[in-house]
């Protein structure tokens, strides 16, 4: 599904004018796949756990994970949501702002 949306943002890219003088910022390109990505970032978190949304949370803001949330975090890498290499992190910098902007995140 994410492929989809950054092989969308990439197409808007390239179909700029050549005329346009600046090219569109790191920010303002994590900002359109943030954007084209919300619902499907909406529907990832409503499926968490309360234990996965405090690890997502503790892990976005922290970027750690509390040790007594091994099995957790291993579940949250199988759903992709987690990448573990070779610590865990967030599959990516477009979610990792979802525990600080959806209801029910802090």
């Amino acid at each position: 599904m994410l492929n989809g949306i950054f092989d969308e943002v990439v197409e808007e890219v390239e179909g700029v004018a050549p005329a346009e003088p600046v090219a569109p910022s790191a920010a303002a390109l994590l900002g359109r796949v943030a954007e084209k990505a919300a619902v499907f970032y909406q529907l990832a978190w409503a499926s968490c756990t309360r234990s996965e949304k405090l690890v997502l949370i503790q892990l976005a803001q922290t970027s750690f994970v509390n040790p007594k949330c091994q099995d957790t975090s291993m579940g949250l890498n199988r759903k992709r949501m987690v990448e573990v290499d070779p610590r865990p992190r967030i599959m990516n910098s477009t979610f990792r702002a979802v525990g600080t902007v959806l209801p029910g995140s802090g």
